[in-house]
């Protein structure tokens, strides 16, 4: 059996033409199907989409890692971000920092749609908190509370105004420890497109 995916073009200000000139596809590719527990993690955290979403505009997944992990599984992300949770459910018992950059630990060219320049937006979450943070663009909670959870940093990206995702989410967890976090992130972006 042969899948045809038909996914919409979108533009990325740093391709060196003009954006005025790209237009989202009018019948962007959905991708339903039912939520699966096994498969890759890209599988795994697409089967979590909502129901008809566009495809890279849903993307959820809980972490485990034992030791300092590096790059953690990717995920494709397009689309202007409507909310990044990340929830510690567990937090890292370990001595010294536990931190996690839940989009990456370097810049993916995350774009400021008032502009159409290049914005590193690179969040830092303390492990060793749990609670549940929820980030966008109005701000930041922590289980519900303004603000954020203690330790975190960089993570209000209101002054910046809305940002545009057209590549990979690549959370990183770079400090070492001996204690198994947990922890779930999950990224919501809006393309611009009307579910029928």
């Amino acid at each position: 059996m042969k899948i045809r995916i038909r996914v919409p073009l979108y533009a990325h200000p740093f391709d060196g033409k003009d954006v005025s000139t790209y237009k989202a596809s009018p019948k962007p590719y959905r991708f339903p199907f039912a939520p699966c527990g096994t498969g890759s993690p890209q599988a795994i955290a697409l089967s979590l989409a909502p129901a008809q979403a566009p495809l890279y505009s849903y993307a959820k997944q809980t972490y485990t890692p034992v030791s300092a992990a590096g790059n953690l599984d990717a995920h494709l992300i397009w689309g202007k971000l409507t909310s990044l949770t990340i929830n510690v459910t567990a937090a890292c018992a370990a001595a010294g920092t536990c931190v996690l950059n839940p989009l990456g630990q370097f810049h993916y060219y995350t774009v400021k749609i008032s502009d159409g320049t290049k914005f590193d937006y690179i969040p830092v979450i303390n492990l060793k908190q749990p609670g549940e943070r929820i980030i966008t663009v109005a701000g930041v909670t922590c289980d519900g509370v303004p603000g954020s959870c203690s330790g975190d940093s960089a993570l209000d990206y209101s002054a910046q105004g809305d940002l545009w995702f057209g590549n990979s989410v690549n959370p990183f967890m770079g400090s070492t420890h001996t204690s198994a976090p947990t922890f779930s992130i999950e990224v919501v972006s809006d393309q611009g497109v009307v579910n029928p």
